[in-house]
């Protein structure tokens, strides 16, 4: 008995779902909510970054609490009687807002100028002029009056400098001289802050791996967007290798360094396997030096020079017990303290010394056969 054929999807019902599917646009990528940076692959992430979302976060709360807040009453100004266009940073500060008198520093000045007290204020004498009033005052009282008259005449109120006009917004007029903006919520929108809370400005920098923008405060001296890209730079692998390798030295200055470290004691203070040998060299009554140096091969723990032998006390990990580490060493510096023992090994045996190195935990567990080994060495006849 044969299957039953399968009916192709064909009529006016086919072509109408098929006609459908192409005329529906493309799915529009997804961009972050902060800085429009486009989101790569399905996600269901908004922002690219936890400093896009904090940025959002606290900019709409600062928005929701202005809301919340009460609007601030109209004010008249106390010279030109103009009504006082007060920002919305006012809202949250009611005390700034009470004592906001003038419209513009020209109508205080104004103000303050058709004052009578204002031309008898005394004003404070600068630094350089208080010795000189000082010694009139000491000296002749009616000229130390007729120089304080003639200088507070002189002053007079401050002239306040030609209005400009705001850079950012446009709208309102800049009335001091040492001032650039209005207001700091038009110099915080220049630099690119939040002009609520964050008072540091971002910056969008590019990463030299993987060429992709990230945002990031400008005070911070940040290189990469990620820790992957930062260390697959070349940058931190040129930086690494200077600060294992150190400067590049000539060979002579090399050897000579070398040279120098084996004359040194090394270490200062002897460890317990180092203790532990010294212990049975005195027991066997053996003369022996501590710490010499061999014609510039190498440095020793201890040295016979009668029967030119010389001694190591070996840690099991810095030198890699095979015991411990039957795989052989795992680290850098491991292979590094097993090739030059062995190259220490073979520079001494070809210039007739014998090398005996005792492992630190048979010095530890079993001092009897180490003590055995050395009467071997050490005894045998010449």
């Amino acid at each position: 008995m044969s299957a039953p054929a399968i009916e192709s999807e064909t009529g006016p019902e086919a072509a109408t779902s098929t006609s459908a599917m192409e005329v529906l646009p493309p799915t529009p990528p997804k961009v972050c909510r902060e800085c429009g940076t486009r989101l790569e692959g399905p996600t269901q992430r908004v922002f690219c970054s936890h400093l896009c979302a904090n940025t959002f976060n606290q900019r709409e709360l600062s928005r929701q609490r202005m809301k919340d807040l009460p609007p601030t009453a109209p004010k008249m100004c106390v010279n030109c009687g103009v009504s006082i266009v007060l920002p919305d940073y006012y809202r949250g500060h009611p005390g700034r807002a009470a004592r906001r008198k003038f419209c513009s520093q020209l109508c205080a000045a104004r103000w303050l100028a058709r004052q009578p007290e204002t031309l008898k204020r005394v004003r404070a004498p600068r630094p350089n002029q208080a010795r000189k009033m000082t010694r009139l005052w000491r000296t002749s009282p009616e000229r130390f009056l007729t120089e304080r008259r003639r200088a507070n005449v002189s002053r007079g109120p401050r002239v306040p400098h030609p209005p400009r006009q705001c850079p950012a917004c446009k709208e309102h007029k800049v009335w001091r001289k040492d001032k650039k903006y209005c207001s700091r919520e038009c110099w915080l929108r220049v630099i690119g802050a939040d002009p609520f809370h964050r008072r540091v400005p971002i910056a969008t920098k590019v990463c030299p791996t993987c060429g992709g923008t990230f945002r990031v405060r400008v005070t911070l001296p940040q290189m990469f967007c990620s820790r992957e890209c930062r260390d697959k730079s070349e940058y931190v692998k040129s930086a690494i290798r200077r600060y294992h390798t150190g400067r590049k030295r000539p060979a002579e200055t090399r050897e000579r360094i070398r040279l120098a470290a084996i004359g040194r004691r090394y270490p200062k203070r002897d460890a317990i396997p180092e203790l532990t040998l010294r212990s049975l060299l005195e027991q066997m009554n053996v003369t022996f030096d501590d710490h010499v140096p061999i014609e510039g091969v190498c440095q020793p723990d201890y040295v016979v020079r009668a029967q030119k032998v010389a001694l190591f006390a070996d840690g099991k990990y810095w030198h890699c017990d095979p015991r411990f580490y039957p795989d052989g060493p795992i680290n850098s510096t491991q292979r590094f303290v097993v090739a030059k023992d062995k190259r220490q090994d073979n520079e001494l045996r070809a210039m007739g010394w014998s090398v005996i190195r005792f492992w630190e935990t048979d010095l530890k567990k079993n001092p009897g056969d180490c003590m055995r080994r050395l009467r071997e060495v050490l005894c045998r006849p010449q």
